[in-house]
């Protein structure tokens, strides 16, 4: 995720929610982790051009609000668990012979290779897309 928002936070006006548990996102226009109530995600998400996440929460609340949703699968589980209409899904490519696994954390390597697989410039490139912006 830094590496998207590194190559995009001077067009985008980036919002990190979560868990303060969660790393800090650099360059982020807001930081609300553990700032945010369920209803204020809600309104945030309903708000939003797009979003950026992995799979998860903020996959399914986007398809209530119809909103882009970039989805970033690693190999833990698969993407049709949350295919909606507005999930742009992101893969690693190759993905890994250990995919799908269901394991967190991951217990083969300490950077698992499912993630080191999933290249920046695809998020670039969907973001483009449905932004309309020259960010890349």
């Amino acid at each position: 995720m830094q590496k998207v928002i590194d190559r995009t936070y001077k067009d985008v006006a980036w919002i990190q929610v979560g868990t303060i548990k969660e790393p800090k996102i650099n360059k982020s226009f807001l930081d609300l982790r553990g700032k945010t109530k369920l209803r204020e995600l809600f309104f945030i998400v309903s708000k939003a051009k797009i979003i950026v996440t992995t799979e998860g929460l903020l996959t399914h609340l986007s398809s209530a609000f119809n909103i882009p949703c970039i989805t970033i699968y690693s190999g833990y589980h698969y993407p049709e668990i949350s295919s909606y209409k507005n999930v742009i899904p992101i893969q690693p490519s190759p993905l890994p012979e250990c995919a799908y696994c269901w394991t967190s954390p991951c217990l083969l390597y300490d950077k698992p290779l499912c993630l080191k697989n999933i290249k920046v410039n695809d998020v670039l490139k969907q973001i483009k897309k449905k932004l309309d912006k020259n960010i890349l």
